[in-house]
């Protein structure tokens, strides 16, 4: 049975099997793992992994799939659906219900891929990796190397925390309907290369995305918009005058670092700021 997409969830079908079979071969699941599936929609990915015999849980906002979807896949398969929204979804406590390792897959709605990535980077202590369908420029933003025009807030976030690679791109005409533009598959492969440096996560995230905020503007005068009282960009001792986009993830480590040290009041102004 086909389903109508509902624009407001920002749904987009998988109907091609090659791409779903390109996917799988990409994830290459195991049956000693846990796979939480983004939105399975009406199951394109879900059956691969039925088939393979993998424990799945699917997370489907759609009341009407959730239903289709159990009555597809039964009480005797390895796959269970949540009827529940991803962005709330609490995954200590999968991870907490399993002795397996956690990992995410999904053709993700692409109207919450920004909220949904910085979601699973609060969740990653409990993910081991994640493989979703993004907008090829969102999977550009991901894998761009400073000095480029697709650098951004996605860009360095991430990158700080994970290996991000672009795995392959897809035409519009696998999805139904069509989106306006084309796909990409990425993964995320968390890790710890330089977490340990950060001197607090929630500063180094306001320096970066107010970095990023004011693109054209030099770093010194974006930097102006940092939520720190009396902060000065001329106080510091790291290279101002470039953009943003020139800064690679150590020095943006290292600038955080020298703020934190200069301004030390900076947690209370963040924290207040909610950014």
């Amino acid at each position: 049975m086909k389903y109508q997409a509902k624009q407001s969830l920002g749904q987009n079908f998988l109907i091609d099997d090659n791409i779903a079979r390109k996917t799988m071969h990409t994830f290459s699941p195991h049956r000693d793992e846990l796979v939480v599936e983004i939105g399975p929609g009406e199951g394109a990915l879900t059956a691969y992994l039925d088939e393979l015999g993998i424990e799945t849980l699917g997370i489907e906002l759609d009341e009407r799939l959730v239903l289709h979807l159990r009555e597809r896949f039964g009480d005797s398969s390895p796959v269970s659906i949540r009827h529940e929204d991803i962005l709330e979804t609490d995954f200590e406590a999968i991870a907490g219900e399993t002795e397996k390792r956690v990992r995410v897959l999904g053709n993700i709605p692409y109207n919450i891929t920004s909220p949904l990535l910085f979601h699973l980077l609060d969740e990653r202590e409990f993910i081991h990796d994640v493989y979703i369908m993004v907008q090829r420029e969102i999977g550009e933003r991901i894998t761009a190397e400073p000095g480029s025009k697709s650098y951004g807030i996605l860009s360095v976030l991430l990158q700080t925390y994970a290996d991000c690679r672009l795995e392959f791109s897809t035409s519009r005409n696998v999805f139904r309907p069509k989106p306006n533009v084309g796909s990409a598959m990425i993964s995320l492969e968390w890790n710890n290369r330089w977490e340990q440096h950060i001197p607090d996560p929630d500063l180094y995230r306001v320096v970066v995305r107010t970095a990023f905020g004011k693109r054209r503007k030099t770093l010194r005068n974006a930097l102006d918009y940092l939520p720190i009282p009396e902060f000065d960009p001329d106080s510091l001792d790291t290279d101002t005058s470039v953009r943003a986009e020139k800064l690679s993830i150590r020095e943006f480590i290292l600038l955080t670092r020298e703020i934190a040290e200069k301004y030390p009041e900076y947690h209370a102004a963040i924290q207040e700021a909610d950014l």
